[in-house]
């Protein structure tokens, strides 16, 4: 990631790459849970949703062009830094791309919505480089078009 110029070690900017497919499947999920809290000792009730996106990119990345991308709400939304401003990131890339990412609730919602009407059809995806089957997610479009632009 970083060339030698004399002494001093300068780094060049990551490779960003773009995909598009079409999601073929989806799955919503609503998880509740309760645990002891290690500070107080009080039991505590904590649940969670997330949107499970499946399909294929038309251009493979690192040989693999299966996606499975797992979509959650989040309040307070930050962007993650890494060597990109991110969204999300992909965790591992064989045998299957998976990748998290977080949408505000009133996006999250209308993904929900759009899932749930059948009428969620394509992904578009930027990102850096993958290294070791991970990388960040600058940018991720879900839509109801059937083409990809």
């Amino acid at each position: 990631m970083t060339t030698r110029v004399g002494k001093r070690k300068v780094a060049r900017a990551p490779e960003i790459l773009s995909r598009s497919g079409f999601v073929s499947d989806w799955e919503l999920s609503v998880h509740a849970w309760s645990a002891k809290e290690h500070t107080s000792g009080h039991w505590k009730r904590t649940d969670g949703l997330h949107l499970t996106v499946r399909g294929a990119f038309t251009e493979e990345v690192a040989g693999v062009t299966k996606f499975d991308f797992l979509i959650y709400p989040e309040a307070n939304l930050d962007t993650g830094r890494s060597t990109i401003s991110s969204v999300g990131s992909f965790l591992r890339c064989k045998p299957i791309l998976e990748a998290g990412v977080s949408l505000s609730e009133l996006h999250f919602q209308a993904m929900v919505s759009a899932a749930v009407a059948g009428k969620l059809s394509t992904l578009q995806v930027t990102f850096e480089k993958l290294r070791y089957g991970r990388g960040s997610i600058s940018s991720m479009l879900l839509s109801t078009s059937k083409e990809i632009t």
